[in-house]
């Protein structure tokens, strides 16, 4: 999580550098501005503990790696097995599986590597899944047009056209689309607004403007549809 850079004196030691937990006091090291937190939560009962954090001014895949292995074996010597790991969707967490043994960026992806003091436990890697929907959204509102394998066009100008008609109309259909949604720059961090985007509701919407109003701006939205019933289970 991304903390204020600062840096204060306790009346011992200076705070707000950087801090892996080797207790190095030096004003040389660069100012923290990311605690990275690790959390470990029960799979069979209700409880989840701080288990550590670390104040970094960022990290490579490698350095990801070597913390996470030091955790795993830490939480291994007071008994507790981690049957699998979650975390969001940076370049540096993708990159810390990465070195431990998974493949994601496959047709047939590994997502488990084996733990560092068990042969035979396998850790799962799980992709934030409110995390994920929000840089589906933002990706699909930024970029305007994603093109799919087949090379037909996902645009988000589909959502934009949608909003007006119903604005314009003054319709209230069976969907939550409205201003904030389109207006989405002020709304990147909320998950409600992603999930209220890509939903089934929405893709009939297009689709209806499409089959029965035959509507020509709404001509070529099979693939927007299709895209957004494709996103939809995978999240929910």
């Amino acid at each position: 999580m991304a903390i204020r850079r600062q840096v204060e004196w306790d009346g011992h030691s200076y705070s707000g550098y950087v801090d892996m937990g080797s207790n190095l006091d030096d004003d040389s090291l660069p100012v923290a501005k990311v605690a990275l937190v690790f959390l470990i939560v029960s799979v069979t009962e209700r409880w989840k503990i701080p288990l550590a954090y670390f104040l970094i001014n960022g990290l490579n895949g490698d350095e990801h790696a070597n913390l996470l292995t030091a955790c795993l074996c830490k939480l291994y010597e007071v008994g507790a097995d981690v049957v699998s790991v979650t975390f969001d969707g940076c370049s540096a967490n993708l990159a810390m599986v990465s070195q431990l043994g998974c493949v994601l960026k496959s047709i047939i992806p590994v997502t488990s590597f084996q733990h560092p003091e068990n042969d035979n436990l396998s850790v799962c890697v799980i992709l934030n899944q409110c995390h994920m929907l929000k840089i589906m959204k933002n990706l699909s509102a930024e970029k305007r047009v994603l093109v799919a394998e087949n090379g037909e066009r996902i645009k988000w100008e589909y959502l934009v056209l949608l909003h007006k008609l119903k604005a314009h109309q003054g319709l209230r259909a069976g969907n939550k689309l409205s201003e904030r949604h389109i207006n989405w720059t002020k709304q990147k961090i909320k998950v409600n607004i992603a999930a209220q985007m890509l939903t089934s509701s929405v893709a009939d919407e297009l689709e209806f403007c499409r089959d029965e109003l035959c509507m020509s701006e709404f001509a070529d939205c099979g693939a927007t549809a299709r895209y957004i019933r494709v996103v939809e289970p995978l999240i929910f």
